[in-house]
């Protein structure tokens, strides 16, 4: 490798792969990703490396990483005496490829340093970003360090570092100054400023030209990540994005035309043979029936056509809004056609399946009551757009109607409780799927359609579309269905879309099935095998257009072997490493972990004297708090505790009188109260307060303990809680932030029966907010806590539970809203 390929170009040794997406699912970056990386690894082997985020740090083990410390041993240390903080192991998606995770939160003190150098080489605005941009740049920073770091240390000559979306960006910026003979390749899947356009219900394409991007950055507040976008648009090697329709985006929106399109490609691998197929196909349809047939209380017949939508919950961006208004428009202007089941199968915020529906399907037959479409309880029923837009056109699932509607609002997963089939499952069971996307830079959802032989409908809008209109020929095609929606008005799309529905339902047996069959054609069209090429030409150009210039690499850093190839395999050489022993806990001393854990010791001064005593210049330096001086109890001092009378005494005294407070039975009489509050002080430790109200409220609580009423606390749990001001040498006062560490703190997650941490979720415009739930113990009184800061979420919505009354008014608003959920 690394030599020319039959003149085609360089063929790099490593390709570098970065997303935030890695090991990470945001959303479809993440199934690119993942569904891309046979093909790759079919070029480049074991040379093909993954870099993403490491955001499973306190809590369970990620489920999609599989840690191998073997890998890469004399590098890791090399990298790690440079400061770089890392996990080495697999990505758990086929092909399991080497992977590297990067916990950026060590850099976050030195974030004022990246961004000053960024200013000084860009001019990059990063001075408008929120946390969700400086978290997001950090660890786009940190990946660019470790590749510089990889690269020197095993002293490669022709690598390729791809960064995808602006989250990564910043890497490539400190590759291009720091490591120019590494070749960069920056690839947009979707521009900011474009979905934010589209986002605001603004038109985009209509007037797409008249745009100015950098105006509408300031105007919808996005002017940061706009300014790491079009910088890293320029300055990268290759610029790539997934469709021709993004691609004029970016060449008026980030002032760059990219220099090759990548388009996304699909694994054929996980579609089930012809039999396989047919078989899931009968099986699931009548799943789907039974169902349909539980929720609307009566019948529907065995040859109903079955149609569906599917995606995020973007209800504008995705369609669905034109979906349910053409239903409605067949449902009226054609009812005395073949009978249509249509299916939205959009994750909202559930709550588990509704039990009549369960009863009902159990050949129970208790009377039905409540929504008339859903499948699964929703929260704010009342207020979700799917539900008001189907009660607006008057789509009621009325025995006699033509078209009836189902909605299935939760994660096809297989275990929701009531469908129990995966996405994939249900999608063999339909006989049409629909996506009338108006911002859709690619299209995944009738890429997958085709391939498990389901026609489908997309947009002239779509990515995907425009890729395969030349291959249909026809706009109109019995497998692909591309309805014009650029300069259509709504009313001419849904006129459009319910002829062609009403068109479809008239098929026969035998041209459905044929459509099938042209659909899996189509499919076979769009293969990765195939598609992976665009890629390796982005690679080739990248690493042509480093060799032009004279880009020098360092001396090599290490002393392996003489042509300088990584090490992929474990080594066998012995390799000295520092340890980090922790001393284990004496069995007669383990009290002090279950005091520690409650915060009851803030109130009761003999157990806080207990802490100090046991090594007063540790307690001041942990900053009073007993989970940390625990963990951090040198072994010797242990042992000295053991045999300490004096000590002992006192933890046996304390010990016991918190064992009978927290065993007190009998609580006071009166109805159970839940006492919510932005805000709760107990102790410095515990920053979730910064006044009055919150000590009142804290204060509630201890009384309620002491008292032994029944009283449950709810508040917020914040990443940074409050500021902390400090004097700078020149005497001016500064606001300075500190992350806390959750493990250090006396919270402890909640989970449910089967083991899963509980998390709950709010619809908000185009999406769903995740918030997990926390629980500190104040003497007995639990008080639950909730947070957004993780992977679930959007960058935009992790920064909601950031700071304690920190943000503008509606991040404040968006507060109050996870308060009250």
């Amino acid at each position: 490798m690394g030599m020319l390929d039959n003149g085609q170009g360089i063929i790099p040794q490593v390709v570098f792969e970065v997303s935030w997406e890695v090991c990470n699912k945001v959303g479809g970056i993440h199934t690119v990703l993942a569904s891309k990386c046979e093909a790759a690894m079919a070029s480049f082997g074991d040379q093909y490396i993954f870099i993403g985020p490491d955001i499973w740090r306190e809590e369970h083990d990620n489920p999609e990483f599989n840690e191998d410390t073997g890998l890469f041993l004399g590098w890791k240390e090399h990298a790690r005496g440079l400061g770089l903080n890392f996990r080495t192991g697999t990505w758990n998606i086929p092909g399991s490829p080497q992977t590297i995770i990067i916990d950026f939160t060590p850099l976050i003190p030195r974030k004022d340093e990246f961004f000053s150098k960024a200013w000084e080489d860009y001019k990059l605005d990063s001075i408008s970003g929120d946390w969700d941009y400086v978290e997001a740049s950090l660890f786009g920073f940190a990946a660019g360090m470790l590749i510089k770091s990889y690269t020197e240390y095993y002293h490669i000559h022709e690598v390729v570092a791809q960064f995808h979306e602006w989250m990564s960006a910043a890497g490539l910026l400190f590759i291009e100054k720091e490591a120019p003979y590494i070749a960069t390749v920056f690839t947009t899947h979707a521009t900011t400023i474009g979905r934010s356009i589209a986002g605001n219900g603004l038109p985009l394409y209509e007037t797409l030209t008249q745009y100015s991007g950098d105006e509408m950055a300031g105007r919808l507040n996005v002017r940061a990540k706009h300014s790491l976008e079009q910088i890293a648009a320029v300055v990268a090697d290759q610029f790539t994005t997934v469709s021709n329709i993004t691609a004029e985006e970016c060449t008026i929106l980030l002032g760059k035309t990219p220099d090759q399109i990548t388009p996304n490609g699909f694994n054929s691998e996980i579609v089930p043979n012809a039999s396989v197929l047919k078989n899931q196909r009968i099986e699931s349809r009548e799943k789907i029936r039974n169902v349909a047939e539980a929720v609307f209380g009566s019948n529907v017949p065995d040859d109903v056509l079955i149609i569906g939508t599917s995606g995020r919950y973007e209800f504008r961006n995705k369609g669905i809004d034109i979906f349910i208004r053409a239903l409605a428009k067949l449902d009226k202007e054609n009812p005395q056609g073949k009978a249509v089941l249509a299916l939205i199968l959009v994750p909202a915020n559930n709550y588990g399946p509704r039990s009549r529906v369960v009863q009902r399907l159990a050949g129970e037959n208790p009377e039905m009551s409540g929504s008339v479409h859903l499948t699964h309880n929703l929260h704010d029923a009342g207020f979700d757009p799917v539900l008001r837009l189907l009660e607006e056109v008057n789509l009621d699932n009325n025995e006699k109607r033509r078209v009836k509607v189902l909605f299935i609002p939760c994660y096809l997963n297989g275990t929701d409780g009531l469908i129990d089939l995966t996405y994939y499952q249900v999608l063999m069971g339909l006989d049409y799927t629909l996506f009338p996307s108006y911002y859709e830079p690619w299209g995944y959802t009738p890429q997958e359609s085709l391939a498990f032989g389901v026609p489908t409908l997309t947009t002239d809008l779509s990515g995907f579309g425009r890729w395969m209109a030349p291959v249909t020929g026809d706009t109109k095609n019995a497998a692909l269905n591309i309805a014009p929606r650029m300069n259509k008005s709504d009313d001419q799309l849904i006129a459009w879309i319910s002829t062609n529905l009403n068109d479809f339902s008239n098929y026969s047996d035998k041209e459905l099935l044929q459509a099938r069959e042209k659909a899996i054609e189509l499919s076979q069209k769009t293969l990765w095998k195939d598609f992976f090429t665009y890629y390796l030409l982005a690679y080739q150009t990248a690493l042509d257009a480093v060799s032009l210039v004279d880009r020098p690499m360092p001396d090599r850093v290490d002393g392996s072997a003489e042509d300088g190839r990584m090490k992929l395999a474990r080594s066998s050489d012995p390799i000295w490493k520092r340890v980090l022993v922790e001393s284990e806990f004496p069995q007669d001393l383990k009290g002090l972990e279950d005091i520690s854990k409650n915060l009851w010791w803030t109130w009761n001064y003999e157990a806080e004297n207990l802490f100090q005593s046991i090594d007063p210049i540790l307690w001041e330096q942990v900053e009073y708090n007993p989970i940390a001086l625990i963990r951090q109890i040198p072994l010797g001092r242990l042992m000295e505790l053991e045999t300490d009378v004096s000590f002992n005494e006192s933890y046996r005294r304390v010990y016991e009188k918190f064992k009978k407070y927290m065993g007190r039975t009998n609580p006071a009489p009166g109805p159970s109260i839940a006492y919510f509050s932005m805000e709760f002080g107990f102790h410095s430790s515990l920053k979730i307060y910064s006044g009055g109200l919150g000590i009142l409220a804290g204060d509630y609580l201890k009384e309620a303990s002491d008292r032994n009423v029944p009283l449950i606390g709810v508040g917020l749990l914040y990443r940074y809680g409050y500021f902390r001001q400090v004097l700078t040498i020149t005497g001016e006062q500064i606001a300075e932030d500190i992350q806390e560490q959750f493990s250090d703190l006396p919270v402890q997650p909640v989970y449910d029966e089967e083991g899963q941490w509980v998390d709950t979720q709010i619809a908000m415009p185009g999406r769903m907010l995740h918030i997990r739930l926390w629980k500190a113990m104040i003497g007995k009184i639990p008080l639950y806590l909730m947070d957004t800061d993780y992977d679930a979420n959007q960058p935009n919505d992790r920064s909601i539970t950031y700071h304690l009354y920190g943000g503008d008014e509606e991040n404040r608003l968006k507060q109050e809203m996870v308060l009250g959920t």
